[in-house]
């Protein structure tokens, strides 16, 4: 007798609903396929819902290759050019295929719209690269409409997905249910998944495909501490985001790629809450210190995804996470006005509802801003000497004063002394999201450790994301729909498997 029921037969089953589940289920619909979308947390979204959606296009389609080249240095050889080709060029069919489920995108401009210093993201985030010379790029969401009206650009997007995935007579959607294992028949196709709801296991079988689509791992403890170098990161995002396809990808026999990878900004994790917020300081008196009260970086030219590898570093003669913590030290002119937390992104601000109040005064009442009147009590409350303290601030002042950043070249308009009293919080990198995970080809066919496909398993999204080494703005979400149709085409159009003998059933 099976170990496992048979609990639903079906052509494609995608795990995790996303913005790269449902694009994948979607897609594999209308190509004819039936779909199971299998999703472990209570609802669907991911950090798909969470998410800016933010997408990064060029501004001549003509550039096409030299943005492809672009990118693929952006990689520094840890992706073959082959899946940033595939990438470019269903990126250009993005802006059609919104247009079809009934949104429209356009260009934005967050410095217009909501000016910062802290919060940095140039279009082209490594200039200095010699494909980036005269590459003229922009960002690019879903435009706000009576159809898309949410607030957020990834809620936009996300229920602009959902509603047409409802719409499909032949897509199952099931909540809380966990896969635990992708079962192989005795060719080693993938043929289905060993799933969990409400305590119970039990066989989905998957006639044409299986698709993993379900997240990173940004609050998984250990996963997070043998592969990210900051091992007190934390996240802003998702939290059902707990490495599930990290071990279904180890279990089956994939090979992992990108493990190393993350994108994060600067934020604050108050205790008892599970995501973050990320800052954001809008007027010039401001500095970060580390935990031995020193400056490490221009902070107003800090890139927004990079936090990780800056605060991360590991200071070698200490043998410690010297900056971690590190401190947010401000003046009253930012402590006191407008909100230092980004609002068009995270999980606390999307799914949580929290409106963070406009002159921060409920944070300082919580704490998660402090406030220290002198030199002293800004030591008790950082913990540190109070003498590095004095003599980094004086240092910084003397520089604001004379308009001329000599340790880090901050830009003199974003410079000013900070005088007492002095608001300060204490500040870790937030991670967006992880990259890592099963590896995968330009046909988004997941690969075993030798680079063979394994038959009938796909990935899409930041399962495994196509983006290693270091992370260029904006192209995380624009690839969960291109891998996500690109996986479900694939999948749909599969001969059927025959063969569904496994030992894992028996």
């Amino acid at each position: 007798m099976p170990q496992y029921q048979t609990k639903v037969e079906t052509d494609v089953i995608v795990i995790g609903y996303g913005a790269a589940g449902g694009t994948c289920a979607l897609t594999a619909a209308r190509h004819g396929a039936g779909v199971l979308l299998l999703e472990k947390a209570p609802e669907p979204g991911g950090n798909s819902l969470v998410s800016s959606a933010m997408m990064i296009y060029p501004k001549q389609v003509e550039q096409k290759e030299q943005f492809v080249e672009y990118l693929h240095q952006v990689t520094h050889g840890t992706t073959p050019r082959v899946l940033v080709q595939t990438f470019v060029d269903g990126l250009l069919q993005n802006p059609q295929w919104f247009q079809d489920l009934g949104g429209e995108l356009e260009v934005y401009d967050y410095k217009l719209s909501d000016p910062s210093l802290s919060y940095y993201i140039p279009d082209k985030t490594f200039s200095q690269l010699p494909a980036a010379r005269n590459l003229n790029l922009e960002l690019r969401r879903l435009k706000q409409t009576d159809s898309v009206p949410e607030r957020t650009g990834g809620a936009r997007v996300w229920n602009l997905i959902n509603r047409n995935v409802r719409a499909q007579d032949n897509i199952e959607v099931m909540t809380g249910t966990a896969v635990v294992e992708i079962v192989k028949n005795d060719l080693g196709q993938a043929i289905g998944v060993i799933a969990e709801h409400a305590g119970e296991r039990f066989f989905c079988k998957a006639r044409k495909g299986v698709v993993m689509t379900c997240g990173g791992f940004e609050y998984d403890p250990e996963l997070k501490t043998q592969y990210l170098r900051p091992q007190e990161i934390q996240a802003s995002g998702w939290p059902h985001n707990t490495g599930d396809g990290v071990r279904l990808a180890q279990k089956v026999g994939a090979q992992l790629w990108h493990m190393d990878a993350e994108a994060s900004a600067i934020g604050i994790r108050p205790e008892g809450w599970e995501a973050g917020f990320v800052l954001t300081v809008r007027r010039p008196g401001f500095i970060y210190v580390d935990s031995d009260g020193d400056r490490f970086v221009n902070e107003a030219r800090l890139e927004a995804h990079n936090a990780g590898a800056s605060i991360g570093e590991f200071n070698l003669p200490t043998y410690k996470f010297s900056r971690l913590p590190s401190f947010l030290i401000m003046d009253e002119e930012n402590g006191r006005g407008a909100p230092l937390a980004m609002d068009i992104f995270s999980y606390n601000v999307v799914v949580k509802g929290y409106k963070w109040s406009a002159d921060n005064s409920a944070e300082i009442a919580k704490g998660w801003i402090m406030v220290a009147h002198d030199m002293a009590e800004l030591s008790r409350i950082t913990g540190i000497e109070q003498s590095a303290l004095a003599n980094t601030l004086g240092g910084y002042n003397a520089q604001a004063r004379a308009g001329v950043d000599r340790a880090f070249g901050r830009p003199p308009e974003t410079l000013k002394p900070i005088d007492p009293p002095y608001y300060v919080a204490k500040i870790l990198p937030l991670m967006y999201n992880t990259q890592g995970g099963p590896r995968r080809d330009e046909h988004a066919r997941v690969l075993d450790p030798d680079g063979k496909p394994i038959p009938h398993l796909f990935a899409a999204g930041e399962c495994g994301s196509i983006w290693g080494f270091k992370y260029q703005t904006s192209t995380n979400f624009s690839e969960t729909i291109v891998y996500g149709r690109i996986a479900g085409t694939n999948a749909a159009n599969l001969p059927a498997i025959e063969n569904f003998n496994s030992p894992q059933l028996r």
